[in-house]
């Protein structure tokens, strides 16, 4: 009898063992066929903050084709397996190795230490229509930068500023436009007009609160309040002014400060100041523009906080400064930028509002249309080192967060994480020409391109939620050893797509553009689902790391076109099977024809 029995258990086992081989070395169909895949309810429901989806497993049982939009028909693929048995690869360091090139040797530089802010979770709603995009043109770049301090603060820390001291009791009353040169406490009794600059402050420790009365200009001449440098050769930074609880509208600026010290700007209305759009909205396309609301030149360790800057051409202007705090301002409405850092370095932009920041101009072709290079946050002409964090950047911006220079050092070694960016009409964030920048922990929704990067090299975009992307998830031109980890990317046509394209060098009279081809970039550890057209698109892209992605409910999982010699592409899943053994490697990879 006990015989009988081992025996019976022996068959068993080697049933067992059968079908698990058949699993693991079943031969691909011979015929092509639809991509069909079970649409489950709850993976709608997706955690940004575990990273963690349900996925569905790719059955015969499918209820729906997965077609791409616009009515096209489904791509169709040979069935695919990669048997290669790989380690995988290692998660990289996330730091990166260069620093701003403008900080300077006293002021810390900044790393995150810690992990980066939640991603805010997201509602799966139907994918805007794209509006027609024009040519964008390219940005410049520069040279590497030396390496960062790897003991700064964490992107989560504190302000990188303390309040300024409030100076002196409010003893002073204000009944007129004029110059404070004493410090002291000032207030007004009243509102003040003036056709040219109102209150202009020369001197340290000043405390000036308006009481919410209103500074009102004429014609958008001069500044309603303005902080000027101090001593006999203009050389010296006023130290410790405090402005606050004023309305000023109709100048070329609310608020100008010329240089400072801990000047401290906050609980301010800034409305209506200079714009140069028409009454349409239309003006130039942006390279540069001056006017708005509040502008800080040349200061170090100021607050910009709790203020309104709204209906000008830039609502928050901080330029060649170092050390700033912009924090809890609404910034919307404006034609150029709600926030804007140039040449600023080690500064943090944290928990604003920024909606509606656009205009409208012509573009090359000579179509008038809405964009123009304005958006929510902007970082210009070698902003580095900076901590864009937790913002919400809404809709009717032209673009979300933007990275960009003309003909100048770009931004590098920028951290930007834990933002809310939607419904924007071009990309949710958009950089060029850089390098060392952190893209981490966002949640983007509703625009044409999540993340836009080109000519780039050493960024790094990680544990980002991104939906409803009516053309990409992640796009990258012409960039090389960048790491794409992480990441979801749900409801899109093409979840991320890395690609070269030939380029004339005359046109790239400051770059090498030999010197960027699409190559060495390590994609893994995404989750790619619900993308009309693919997960991971190559394109002329070679010696890429394509490992433990997992894929569900694409129309191709990973396509490649073109040059893409040396990809290492293994460890993906294809959705949770019912499997004794292992889950099912990677099954589709179409190969298309070299381009001529």
């Amino acid at each position: 009898m006990t015989g009988w029995r081992l025996g019976l258990l022996t068959l068993i086992a080697l049933g067992i063992g059968a079908v698990g081989l058949y699993l693991i070395f079943e031969p691909a169909p011979d015929e092509p066929f639809d991509e069909v895949a079970i649409r489950v309810s709850a993976v709608t429901a997706s955690s940004a903050s575990t990273g963690i989806g349900v996925l569905a497993p790719k059955m015969a049982l499918a209820a729906q084709v997965v077609s791409p939009r616009n009515g096209n028909v489904p791509v169709v693929a040979l069935a695919r397996k990669t048997k290669t048995p790989m380690p995988p690869t290692p998660a990289p360091t996330l730091a990166p190795t260069d620093a701003p090139t403008h900080a300077p040797t006293n002021e810390p530089t900044i790393l995150p230490t810690e992990p980066p802010p939640t991603a805010i979770p997201y509602t799966l709603t139907p994918a805007p229509t794209e509006p027609p995009r024009p040519t964008r043109t390219p940005r410049p770049t520069n040279p590497p930068a030396p390496t960062q301090d790897p003991n700064a603060p964490p992107p989560t820390a504190a302000p990188p500023t303390e309040a300024p001291p409030s100076g002196a009791a409010l003893t002073a009353a204000v009944g007129s436009c004029g110059a404070i040169t004493k410090p002291g406490g000032y207030y007004l009794t009243g509102a003040l007009h003036s056709d040219g600059d109102c209150l202009n402050i020369r001197a340290h420790n000043v405390t000036l609160d308006c009481k919410g009365n209103t500074i009102q200009g004429a014609n958008f001449n001069g500044v309603g309040i303005v902080v000027r440098k101090l001593g006999i050769l203009a050389n010296e930074r006023a130290k410790n002014v405090e402005i606050r609880n004023c309305t000023v509208s109709g100048y070329r600026y609310g608020i100008y400060v010329e240089g400072s010290s801990s000047v401290f700007i906050h609980h301010n209305v800034l409305t209506k100041n200079f714009d140069d759009v028409d009454g349409r909205r239309y003006g130039i396309f942006l390279g540069m523009v001056e006017g708005g609301g509040i502008r800080l030149n040349e200061s170090n360790n100021g607050r910009v906080e709790n203020n309104n800057a709204n209906s000008q051409a830039i609502g928050i202007d901080i330029r060649s400064s170092n050390g700033v705090s912009v924090q809890s301002n609404d910034s919307s409405n404006n034609s150029a930028w709600g926030i804007n850092l140039v040449q600023t370095t080690n500064s943090q932009v944290a928990g604003n509002t920024t909606n509606g920041n656009v205009r409208y101009c012509t573009w090359g072709a000579g179509v008038v249309g809405p964009g123009c290079d304005a958006g929510g946050i902007t970082l210009q002409d070698g902003s580095n080192g900076n901590r864009i964090l937790n913002n919400e950047v809404g809709s009717g911006n032209g673009n979300g967060i933007f990275i960009k220079a003309h003909g100048v050092p770009c931004g590098n070694n920028n951290i930007i994480a834990g933002n809310r960016i939607h419904d924007i009409m071009y990309n949710a964030i958009e950089l060029g020409f850089c390098s060392g920048n952190q893209i981490i922990g966002n949640n983007l929704h509703n625009s044409i391109d999540g993340i836009w990067m080109g000519f780039s090299k050493g960024n790094v975009i990680k544990d980002n939620t991104i939906a409803n992307m009516n053309n990409h998830g992640i796009i990258v031109l012409n960039s090389l050893e960048n790491e794409v980890s992480g990441n979801q990317i749900i409801n899109t046509r093409e979840g991320i797509k890395f690609f070269w394209e030939q380029k004339n060098p005359g046109e790239f009279w400051w770059l090498d553009v030999n010197a960027f081809p699409s190559r060495n970039n390590r994609i893994f550890n995404n989750t790619l689902r619900d993308n009309a057209s693919s997960g991971i698109f190559l394109q002329d892209s070679t010696d890429n790391q394509i490992h433990n992605n997992i894929f569900s409910n694409n129309a191709k999982n990973i396509k490649m076109e073109g040059n893409t010699n040396g990809n290492d592409i293994r460890d993906n899943q294809e959705g949770a099977l019912w499997n004794p053994f292992r889950l099912l490697a990677l099954r589709q990879v179409e190969i298309a024809a070299p381009r001529e």
